[in-house]
């Protein structure tokens, strides 16, 4: 059985950099980017049959980096971080993506 929490309807994101947020309707994202669903070990799946626990997304964090690991604006990025937290700002995911 799942434990499964109903999405409050949107998601904050939020630029770390220039601290502006918006808020998007859950709908309007892929289904990937809505929850995070986790086996019994606590580990993300995308097997919803091993799925134990669903976690919505209610809050994504940007962080755009320059080379010395500062915040930068878009022109001076060299690495992204987007964190995605679900309620009570648990830390669900992390990406890093870097410039090739």
């Amino acid at each position: 059985m799942t434990t499964q929490t109903a999405h409050p309807g949107t998601i904050k994101m939020i630029d770390v950099y220039d601290r502006s947020t918006r808020e998007v309707p859950f709908e309007s994202v892929p289904p990937r980017q809505q929850f995070v669903m986790l086996d019994k070990d606590g580990i993300e799946t995308h097997d919803a049959g091993l799925a134990v626990e669903r976690i919505p997304i209610v809050q994504v964090r940007v962080l755009r980096l320059d080379a010395t690991g500062a915040l930068a604006p878009a022109h001076r990025t060299v690495e992204m971080r987007i964190l995605e937290y679900g309620p009570d700002e648990r830390l669900l995911r992390s990406t890093t993506m870097t410039k090739d």
